[in-house]
């Protein structure tokens, strides 16, 4: 409902024992609402000395339950009957018992603050965003699926969600997030720009036109370095006669030249000058 809901949320995904089999049930059971249950260790201590216990007191609580002191070896002796004595409920008391370890709100509010940026970014400035996130984590972009269009990009989005599932591997669940960003990003009615000489960058995703250019680093199989030459050759309006000629500048391997040449990113470019003279 505010705010402060979206801090317990933060708080309680980041705790061991603080949601599961905790404030979980809790809710479910409506014990209690979402902004009552523990969801940060100094919200111990602020409730307690809002009850009316001796905030030394609070604060020794809510060190012991936040180390995990509390589940393991219970509150220490006459804690409980004076928590109690202050109004404090039996399932505030069985929650404390069950925490091993709790996120500080400090942390919590950090981590908040930078998701609802995030979150403004990508309802209000989509292309900000979107240009941004693949040029920060766009090295496992499927370019077949960026130029493709929506219906390309939810077929290659599937295969590649099925082959997660057989192959649980870092790289697979990379490849699904990227294609989740992909599709949802044409899904949002934008397009990609290919990659054209003169136009692409190394790696920056660049706006132009209410669309995003794809940049070399998006071909598979091209590296940093060689991302890097052919932005630095290219991207001053620099003409070549031929590819042999742009990869002798650029000093990319001929599988690279290659892969341009099929994407339609060289254009008519001849394959070497002797050609163009014949």
């Amino acid at each position: 409902q505010n705010f402060g809901d979206l801090i317990q949320i933060s708080g309680l995904s980041h705790g061991t024992d603080v949601w599961n089999g905790n404030a979980q049930d809790l809710i479910k059971n409506k014990t209690c609402t979402i902004s009552q249950v523990i969801g940060t260790r100094d919200s111990i201590m602020t409730e307690l000395i809002h009850k009316g216990v001796d905030p030394k007191l609070a604060f020794d609580v809510m060190e012991l339950t936040r180390k995990g002191k509390v589940a393991k070896l219970g509150f220490p002796p006459g804690v409980e009957d004076t928590l109690r004595t202050n109004g404090v409920e039996d399932w505030y008391l069985d929650s404390c018992r069950k925490i091993k370890y709790m996120f500080p709100k400090a942390h919590a509010v950090a981590y908040l603050i930078s998701a609802i940026r995030l979150m403004w970014f990508k309802i209000y400035q989509p292309l900000a965003f979107y240009s941004t996130y693949f040029t920060v984590r766009g090295e496992d972009i499927d370019y077949e699926a960026a130029v493709g269009g929506k219906a390309v990009a939810k077929r290659h989005l599937a295969r590649a969600t099925d082959l997660a599932k057989a192959e649980k591997t870092a790289k697979n669940e990379d490849t699904v997030t990227s294609l989740q960003l992909v599709y949802e990003y044409l899904c949002r009615g934008f397009e990609f720009l290919p990659i054209e000489l003169g136009r692409s960058r190394a790696k920056e995703y660049v706006l132009e036109e209410g669309k995003i250019r794809l940049p070399f680093l998006a071909i598979k199989g091209v590296g940093e370095t060689a991302a890097a030459s052919l932005e630095e050759a290219t991207i001053d309006g620099q003409q070549y006669l031929s590819m042999e000629e742009l990869q002798s500048v650029t000093g990319v391997s001929g599988t690279v030249m290659e892969t341009l040449g099929g994407m339609g990113a060289l254009g008519s470019m001849p394959k070497s000058n002797q050609t163009s003279l014949f």
